[in-house]
């Protein structure tokens, strides 16, 4: 597949997006037919499938310039008033709305140094019911203090619809006193709260304290200085009927030990075998060194010493076996 063989600097592999020439289910086929996937490619894509997986995790695209972004709290970052309030996890948003077609990014949220574990943050479409999910991604790693954290891909956002952009987390920064202001393009509502993380419709519990969850809204391209995740390509699928890998030896009992050691056994026959034909059909099976003949020419005879005849010669130019 001619895939590195040697470290190198993420900074160089980051620096060229890959090729998203992926496999398809008749490249499995083909790798049944070593010298057809070689010639069409399946190994190369196969590669490609790989870089594209590395890229997803390493990699981020280089944002565009000039985008105009839109938030509700004035300043950044935000002394909060309450260090972090603990609870059992809930799912916290932020109802608003948009008086022009916009973008949404993802969400911009204050963790707490006492969070360390990943959580997940929505998007939701609250216009009518039931409410529909339009973006979100779990597993982001916590920062603490304020952070953007961005979906894989931006959702457009229209007027005359009711958004929530929110989280799900245990601990939270929260501010009694503190208020979002609206803006030319974004419109607020409500704090939403429920005491499940796992939603399936929008939560409606208000929540009167301000905690830390906004939508990131922009107009021209991603936040300044922030890269868009690259996304990960999809999950190889294989055909139908093709046949699962072998399960990984085990090595737990005498008799795993045994049935390895035999299998060696056996590979060191065949080796040996293998080994005694090339012998016989190409090779001698050892050389006996003497002394060295150069520069013959013409015709006349030399001595040479075999273990079996003694002080017999040979004539130069005849062929010996």
């Amino acid at each position: 597949m001619n895939l590195p063989t040697v470290p190198f600097l993420v900074s160089d592999f980051c620096a060229t997006e890959p090729s998203s020439d992926l496999p398809t289910a008749a490249d499995y086929v083909k790798l049944f037919f070593p010298p057809v996937a070689l010639i069409t490619g399946t190994y190369t894509r196969f590669r490609n499938q790989i870089y594209n997986w590395k890229f997803a995790q390493l990699c981020e695209c280089s944002p565009s310039t000039g985008a105009t972004c839109y938030y509700g709290y004035a300043s950044y970052p935000h002394t909060w008033q309450n260090v972090c309030a603990s609870s059992t996890c809930r799912w916290y948003g932020q109802q608003f709305s948009v008086s022009a077609t916009t973008t949404c990014y993802g969400i911009r949220a204050a963790r707490c140094a006492g969070d360390t574990s990943p959580f997940t943050a929505y998007l939701w479409d609250a216009t009518s019911s039931p409410n529909v999910p339009i973006n979100g991604r779990g597993g982001y790693a916590s920062v603490v203090g304020d952070s953007l954290y961005l979906f894989d891909s931006p959702s457009t956002l229209v007027p005359g619809h009711t958004y929530v952009a929110g989280m799900t987390t245990s601990i939270f920064n929260f501010d009694n006193s503190l208020t979002r202001t609206n803006n030319a393009i974004v419109t607020y509502g409500s704090n939403v709260v429920s005491d499940a993380c796992a939603q399936t419709t929008v939560p409606t519990t208000i929540e009167n304290r301000s905690f830390h969850a906004e939508p990131i809204i922009c107009d021209g391209g991603p936040p300044p200085g922030v890269g868009i995740p690259f996304p990960p390509p999809p999950s190889l699928s294989p055909p139908t009927g093709f046949p699962a890998p072998p399960a990984a030896p085990t090595c737990g009992t005498q008799q795993d030990i045994c049935n390895t050691l035999n299998t060696i056994n056996q590979k060191l026959d065949w080796m040996r075998m293998q080994v005694d034909l090339i012998q016989r059909q190409g090779v001698p099976f050892g050389y006996l060194t003497g002394a060295i003949h150069a520069g013959l020419m013409g015709s006349g005879t030399i001595p040479w010493f075999d273990r079996h005849v003694h002080d017999s010669t040979v004539n130069v130019g005849e062929k010996y076996r």
